[in-house]
């Protein structure tokens, strides 16, 4: 299995995300599976403590 992350830039362009690495993507699930927290950052591991990379922080839920 694999997936595809893309992003929206600020003019609102679907761009791809760097390969992620394990500090790029962050998943945490409840302990029934019905909502998943996640944090990504599109950025390559030299260029996150520098400019402004792109970032996505969100919750799903399934309320069933």
């Amino acid at each position: 299995m694999s997936v595809t992350i893309m992003f929206a830039d600020e003019t609102g362009t679907l761009v791809q995300m760097f390969n992620p690495d394990s500090d790029s993507v962050a998943v945490r699930s409840s302990d029934d599976g019905r909502v998943v927290d996640f944090s990504m950052i599109n950025a390559a591991p030299g260029n996150r403590g520098s400019g402004s990379p792109t970032t996505a922080v969100g919750t799903i839920s399934c309320p069933q």
